[in-house]
């Protein structure tokens, strides 16, 4: 399967588009275990190895299979900045009818914050008024995760 990054660009007219970063070959055909998506987001991204926070949102159709993956952000050693919009925005370019957030603590403790949490429950709220289902938000660390999902929390 063909997996493309994507990133937003505003055009001369004020508009936001979708822009085609890169595109990789991956072997998964479906999401549909949180260790799934730790697997490729590692494999794609080196996300547990990397030095500062990085939020990923994967957008899939309504049979799990990846449409897209976006950078959301990137912190610092112990914060990121995630924005409902910003996620929103993402998701309805590109037709998304699931996501997964993920992002790394550089600590590898992967026990949620109050941010984390907060950012949960704002982007799962989101559904009432855009029709996107959050699946899952992931927290890495090392070689250990935390979902939401799978600690029903979500």
């Amino acid at each position: 399967m063909q997996i493309t990054f994507y990133d937003t660009r505003v055009t001369g007219k004020h508009r936001t588009i979708l822009v085609e970063e890169k595109t990789v070959d991956y072997t998964a055909d479906r999401l549909n275990q949180p260790a799934d998506a730790v697997e490729m987001i590692n494999d794609l991204t080196s996300l547990k190895e990397l030095g500062e926070e990085h939020c990923y949102m994967v957008a899939m159709n309504n049979r799990n299979r990846v449409i897209g993956i976006f950078l959301i952000s990137k912190g610092t050693a112990t914060n990121g900045l995630v924005g409902a919009r910003e996620v929103f925005m993402r998701a309805l370019l590109i037709g998304a009818v699931k996501i997964i957030l993920l992002h790394n603590h550089p600590s590898a403790d992967c026990v949620p914050s109050m941010e984390d949490n907060l950012l949960t429950k704002s982007i799962s709220k989101g559904k009432s008024f855009t029709g996107i289902h959050l699946y899952d938000h992931i927290i890495v660390g090392g070689d250990a995760y935390f979902s939401f999902k799978e600690h029903e929390m979500l």
